[in-house]
């Protein structure tokens, strides 16, 4: 976050010799008393002052920021209704991905809206209650995305490496449990970020009039060694433990699959020889060929329906692990540029080339907080078919209380009179008394279907 905050007074400045010796204008106090954290003369402010005209980086920023949003907003929700609506998507595994596109929820609303104005301002606008709030849930959505995708990975991983114990594990009960410690420990990891992001007050310079420029970064500690502890520690928790978790688990689980896979050819050759023995063997016994060809039909469904099993739980790794690749490939980035930056290695990023390259990295955590619903629905067909399903039960919900409404309302408009003493049956079809209710609303409801 490096943004401006302009005031433009003229040349009410008091002399300033530089370090070449000439004269130049620079106020030692802004004119509504600010305290200045520091000063720098710069010829030029037009950059400083007009970022969207001058900043090369405002256009492609705004640009990415409106997109992820849209797109983050609308994906990420029909994520969380496609997967509560429909009660047979309800597993494990569907419960971590509804809290992955919360998080990414958190983030957009919490850090786009008021990274937008800044840039477009050319100054943080937010006060200091929100650069702190804005940094914290920016950690917050990191944090709680890798430590979902690391308890999707150690459930995959007992419920394929271990499935006897997937059985008492891997309930919806401890499942709620276990997102739930997940969010706690997201906010205690991102804490930090409350006490460490603070907005600094600079004075930009010339001979003319100045600029005070309002910035949120993590200024709210006094030594570089806490700056580059703080970054290390959003390196080691948001990136490196958690990485070498998932590279473990799954490791495994792609072990374990691929010698069932190896297991499952095998006794299909041997089904396919049994087969033909028995065939050879027991056709002139009608008694014994029919047992026989009942006993290979079950060991046929069986076998297809443990190949079913696997090839979906294929698919649903594969997903995973374009899930956390994406992430880590676009927070990872940023994340080391953080400690180049602390390091005093910031001098190989600035060439014309590097900015570009610097501006990819900062745009590349909103990226991903968009990507996660399309690659549901390219890669998944249970969430392709769960998506249907919400919406048509959302929409025949609707057509059925219109019509109910509709019912009721044709009932209170009836006229006693010209039904000649047969107001009470009809009233008695749509709306029945109290005592009635219960059944009579059930047979309503069950005819619709």
């Amino acid at each position: 976050m490096n943004v401006p905050h302009s005031y433009n007074v003229g040349t009410s400045a008091k002399p300033y010799a530089s370090s070449n010796g000439t004269s130049q204008s620079v106020p030692m106090m802004p004119w509504d008393g600010t305290q200045l954290d520091f000063r720098h003369y710069m010829e030029d402010l037009e950059a400083v002052q007009s970022s969207w005209t001058e900043d090369r980086a405002f256009w492609p920023t705004s640009i990415t920021y409106g997109l992820a949003f849209l797109i983050g907003i609308i994906g990420n929700s029909l994520v969380v209704f496609a997967l509560m609506a429909n009660r047979k998507a309800r597993n494990v595994t569907s419960s971590f991905l509804v809290s992955l596109a919360i998080s990414d929820v958190i983030f957009l609303l919490l850090c786009v809206p008021y990274e937008t104005v800044s840039k477009y301002a050319g100054f943080w606008s937010g006060g200091l209650a929100l650069c702190k709030i804005s940094s914290f849930a920016e950690m917050l959505s990191a944090a709680a995305s890798i430590l979902n995708l690391t308890a999707v990975s150690m459930e995959r991983y007992i419920v394929i490496v271990h499935p006897l114990k997937a059985r008492s594990w891997c309930t919806m009960g401890n499942t709620k449990k276990l997102i739930a410690g997940v969010w706690v420990v997201a906010i205690t990891l991102s804490s930090p970020t409350l006490y460490i992001m603070s907005t600094t007050v600079g004075m930009y310079y010339n001979s003319e009039t100045y600029v005070i420029k309002v910035t949120c970064s993590d200024c709210n500690v006094n030594s570089n060694g806490e700056r580059i502890l703080f970054t290390w520690y959003q390196l080691i928790i948001m990136f490196i433990l958690p990485m070498a978790v998932m590279v473990y688990c799954y490791a495994y689980v792609i072990h374990v699959l691929w010698a069932s896979t190896k297991d499952l050819a095998k006794m299909t050759h041997a089904e396919g020889s049994y087969e033909d023995d028995s065939r050879l063997e027991l056709t002139p016994q009608s008694g014994r060929h029919f047992r026989a060809s009942t006993k290979r039909a079950g060991i046929r469904s069986l076998r297809d329906h443990n190949s079913e099993i696997r090839e979906a739980r294929k698919q649903v790794i594969k997903m995973l692990l374009t899930i956390i690749g994406i992430f880590l490939f676009c927070w990872g980035p940023k994340l080391i540029l953080n400690i180049m930056k602390r390091h005093k290695l910031g001098y190989i990023l600035h060439k014309n080339v590097a900015f570009y390259i610097m501006l990819v990295i900062h745009l590349l955590p909103y990226i991903q907080s968009c990507v996660n619903p399309i690659i549901y629905s390219i890669m998944s067909n249970n969430f392709q078919r769960s998506l249907r399903s919400a919406c048509h039960t959302y929409c025949h919900c609707r057509s059925r209380c219109s019509r109910l409404m509709r019912r009721q309302s044709s009932d209170y408009d009836m006229d006693p009179k010209s039904y000649n003493g047969n107001t009470y049956q009809t009233y008695l079809r749509y709306s029945p008394p109290v005592a009635n209710a219960g059944r009579a609303s059930a047979s309503v409801l069950s005819t619709d279907y």
